[in-house]
């Protein structure tokens, strides 16, 4: 415990019938008020639950709290757990924000902190991947490591100057370099298997949610369809085998482009990889009447929204080897 200087309270906590003041380790005091403190985390409940010396410093003997947290890091943590009609939720859009919120949440076991900052670090992804994903290393977020390193399969300009890695052992990075280079046979196998007959073979259409009636209009015969066809394999989930068909050539060869963009290890973004072939396949259905006619470009579409979905699903199922993060996950 320490005396008060009545004259070093924070512009915002400084309320007169506070019970506690939190001193931090520079700059100015906060008057606080201990049912907040308390309610917000187990750490304060237990330490306030013990008899505490009172000070003389103001007539109103409050308890004066040395504390570790600098003052940014403390207004920090008053902002979180005060009412919102007291104070908004803190922006977490700065780094260094973001992982005093996350040493703070750890300290003092605040669940929806640690919420807050896992959701901070999955938007900080989307700028800057390598940081977020050694950050959320660091303090252990599965969901923001993942969504990190989903996003750094795309491009973007590496940060190679961030002091966050050398916060993390090297490790860390391997793993994500591991992870980078599983991505290619994960997506390989969607266009191929050891187990079809021919080499044309498509392992992704079936058992995805609204594709079945993509696949019967792709494979509805029409004699007055001048397309080239070609047969190809569906993988059939239920039967655990697979089922032929012809396709029109220019449906195959975007879902195989498509892919194919994608096992490159100079692969470009999902969304490019699906945009890039996706005008060259409409031009060549185009020149046939009955593809014009039957809706070419909704079907196109169509085969690309799958494609997506089946791009991330499988994206999402390549393990990341953290010690934190559950097998399976």
């Amino acid at each position: 415990m320490a005396g008060l200087n009545p004259t070093a309270l924070d512009d915002q906590f400084n309320a007169n019938d506070a019970e506690l003041v939190l001193r931090p380790s520079d700059g100015v005091d906060f008057a606080d008020h201990r049912t907040v403190l308390q309610l917000a985390s187990p750490i304060f409940r237990d330490m306030l639950s013990l008899p505490q010396p009172s000070t003389s410093t103001y007539a109103s003997s409050r308890t004066v709290i040395s504390m570790a947290e600098d003052a940014p890091s403390l207004r920090l943590l008053l902002r979180y757990n005060y009412p919102r009609a007291f104070c908004p939720e803190p922006d977490l859009s700065v780094l260094e924000d973001i992982k005093r919120t996350a040493s703070l949440a750890l300290k003092y076991d605040i669940v929806f902190m640690r919420e807050a900052v896992e959701k901070a670090l999955i938007r900080y992804a989307q700028n800057q991947p390598d940081v977020a994903y050694v950050v959320a290393w660091r303090y252990e977020y599965p969901d923001a490591l993942r969504a990190a390193a989903r996003r750094s399969l795309d491009p973007y300009v590496e940060s190679l100057d961030a002091p966050e890695f050398d916060e993390v052992p090297a490790s860390a990075l391997s793993k994500l370099r591991k992870y980078e280079r599983a991505v290619p046979d994960a997506l390989r196998s969607a266009m191929d298997s050891t187990q079809a007959p021919i080499d044309d073979c498509i392992n992704w259409a079936q058992g995805i949610e609204n594709t079945q009636p993509l696949l019967d209009d792709l494979t509805r015969a029409d004699p007055e369809c001048t397309c080239a066809m070609t047969f190809v394999c569906f993988s059939n989930v239920e039967e655990q085998g697979f089922d032929g068909c012809s396709v029109p050539i220019w449906w195959f060869s975007y879902t195989r482009s498509v892919f194919s963009r994608l096992w490159n290890p100079d692969r470009p973004a999902v969304d490019h990889a699906l945009s890039q072939p996706f005008t060259g396949a409409l031009e060549t259905a185009t020149r046939c009447q009955a593809c014009r006619q039957r809706g070419v470009w909704n079907l196109l579409e169509t085969t690309k929204a799958t494609l997506r979905a089946e791009i991330e699903t499988r994206l999402s199922e390549v393990p990341i080897d953290a010690p934190f993060i559950r097998k399976g996950n």
